[in-house]
């Protein structure tokens, strides 16, 4: 009897345990409070002081990117990061003389300078940026040399099967929608593109209150702001906000497109869905959601015998979208007769890729639940200061205390919510493929053991 009693306590605290392992998450770190100063020409300063490290981080970030692209010009904003620093000397310069590095990021929504150093350069680090950010030359021939280097770049991006794939679902989705205009342009914006454009933009969006500047490193915060405010109070403000309003892009055709390449043995897949902006209130939500349908989606593709899959959520200022990636080799596609594989449209009202609706509908278990959540919560905590509270302000989201308290806040029913609300939307169907105007259907690949069919 004692036996039994023993063997039934053992099993008990087990199971106990293990309850305890899938309800536990990773603990949210403290993000550490910056200095906080606005300069009278309302740029924003942040230092964070971090004695004896050696080196000292410089980011500054203009709250405006390519999603104010022109049109017709679209990579404009692009190439107006690229005009900040145009010699290929200037990265060498902070790589041998500053012991140091320099990048320049360009995203839809900001354009983010980078910039490291050793502490004892800090001074000629500031004076390097400052003039380049507040008082950019931009002139003919620096732009043409710019658009150059760029063009150059566009071609190779162009002929790549993943960028064509990347480019032709976000265009499928959102349509003439800034987002669904390509980042870096094309040959035929970019031509068109001058040095007035650059000007026109820089004189719109870089001034000194749609920009926050960050200080990270071995420097005092006394001698910082002095610093700041000597070399960037002169950086002028603009004379009004340019407001990010634009018309709201239609429902995207759930037809499949094919794009043929000529590449040998290419098969690119995107799927795309409209999801929800930064600000929204269930973006953390969202994001555990991408990690769960990432995890899906990559044990059915390596069931399929796919080279690779990924899901990503990409959450901007004025909306988001779910992207379903996935890629194999043709040659290792069974052979198929060509009435299966040539296209057809899907009738009306019909939804194309099941499949993907079946990753959203399926319910969501505790393990699953609490696997994303602990991959959201290490991502954040594995995120630099800086950039959350850069973050903060690119997407007007509060304060970082508030931020870390809601993706702590969230529920598995938060999760089940998002779920299957984002179900129900459309979804935007792009094949690139190196065998000419065939879709290759699931059915073809091996069979899912999961599916019941």
């Amino acid at each position: 009897m004692k036996i039994k009693f023993y063997f039934q306590g053992t099993v008990f605290l087990t199971f106990f345990l293990f309850l305890l392992a899938n309800y536990s998450f990773a603990q949210i770190r403290n993000v550490t409070e910056p200095r906080e100063e606005t300069l009278l020409n309302d740029l924003k300063v942040l230092i964070w002081n971090q004695p004896n490290t050696g080196k000292v981080t410089v980011k500054i970030r203009v709250h405006s990117g390519s999603a104010f692209d022109p049109q017709n010009k679209t990579g404009a904003m692009v190439l107006l990061g690229d005009i900040l620093f145009p010699e290929d000397g200037i990265k060498s310069f902070f790589k041998e003389d500053l012991e140091g590095n320099l990048e320049v990021i360009n995203t839809y929504d900001y354009i983010q300078i980078n910039a490291t150093a050793k502490a004892n350069e800090f001074v000629t680090l500031l004076e390097t940026l400052a003039p380049a950010v507040s008082n950019p030359d931009i002139d003919k021939e620096k732009t043409a040399a710019v658009k150059a280097r760029h063009l150059k770049k566009l071609e190779e991006m162009e002929k790549n099967p993943s960028y064509i794939a990347d480019k032709a679902i976000a265009e499928r989705l959102l349509g003439d929608f800034p987002y669904g205009r390509p980042l870096n342009g094309t040959t035929g914006t970019i031509n068109q593109i001058d040095f007035a454009d650059l000007i026109f933009a820089e004189q719109r969006f870089f001034n000194a209150d749609n920009a926050t500047l960050a200080i990270i490193g071995d420097v005092k915060s006394d001698f910082a702001y002095k610093a700041a405010r000597r070399l960037f109070g002169a950086w002028k403000k603009g004379d009004k906000k340019v407001p990010s309003t634009f018309r709201l892009p239609a429902e995207p055709s759930e037809a499949p497109l094919v794009i043929n390449v000529d590449d040998e043995n290419v098969i690119e897949n995107r799927y795309a869905i409209n999801s929800i902006a930064r600000k929204h209130k269930d973006y953390f939500a969202t994001e555990i959601l991408t990690e769960i349908l990432n995890e899906r989606f990559n044990k059915m593709s390596k069931q399929k015998g796919l080279e690779s899959s990924e899901v990503k959520n990409h959450a901007n200022l004025l909306r988001g979208y779910i992207v379903f990636s996935k890629k194999f080799d043709s040659t290792k596609i069974p052979a198929i007769s060509e009435s299966s594989t040539t296209l057809k449209l899907p009738e009306k009202n019909a939804r194309p890729n099941e499949f993907i609706t079946k990753l959203f509908t399926k319910k969501i278990t505790t393990s699953e639940f609490s696997q994303a959540k602990n991959s959201i919560l290490k991502r954040i905590n594995n995120k630099d200061d800086a950039d959350i509270y850069l973050d903060i302000d690119t997407y007007k989201l509060g304060s970082a205390k508030k931020e870390m308290k809601k993706i702590e806040a969230v529920s598995l029913a938060d999760v089940e919510k998002i779920a299957s609300q984002l179900s129900k939307n459309k979804i935007a169907d792009v094949s690139v493929s190196s065998i000419s105007n065939e879709v290759i259907p699931d059915a073809v690949l091996r069979k899912d053991p999961d599916d019941p069919k």
